[in-house]
């Protein structure tokens, strides 16, 4: 009879600690979704995509790498691998930054709100030569940063 006792309390507890793990998962899965705005047409992994309302998201786990950026219309969307980077402080608000050279602008960073690890996308083959031809004329890209919402 103990053991029976002994075996329901524990498969209970193991059952709370279960539901509990997961409600945190998905509420860390929630901070890694943003919507935002985007008002021009931007680039990202040599795909140029439309202007327009689009949910950014981490991939399922804390460490991985990947980004997903969907229009909310499901228009267009793309997946891409990111390089961890280190903030000097926690981030306060969610935030997308573009390098824009003339008319072009390609996503380079994602910073979520409460966390001082950020994405920062690869520069496509695309992107370093408009860099370099601005770089012949001593100039460098402008910085587009957009506030992003969680979702």
């Amino acid at each position: 009879m103990k053991k029976q006792v002994l075996k329901a309390a524990t498969m209970f507890v193991g059952i709370i600690a279960l539901a509990f793990a997961s409600a945190i998962a998905a509420s860390a899965q929630n901070q890694r979704t943003l919507m935002v705005n985007i008002p021009f047409e931007f680039t990202v992994k040599g795909k140029t995509l439309p202007a327009g309302d689009y949910i950014v998201s981490r991939a399922a786990t804390a460490a991985s790498d990947a980004l997903t950026i969907k229009r909310r219309d499901n228009e267009a969307s793309g997946i891409v691998l990111t390089i961890p980077v280190q903030a000097d402080r926690i981030e306060n608000r969610s935030r997308l930054i573009f390098n824009r050279y003339g008319e072009r602008y390609f996503l380079s960073q994602v910073w979520t709100a409460g966390d001082q690890l950020g994405q920062q996308l690869h520069k496509t083959r695309q992107e370093r030569s408009l860099e370099l031809e601005l770089a012949r004329n001593n100039e460098k890209p402008e910085m587009i940063v957009l506030v992003a919402s969680a979702r």
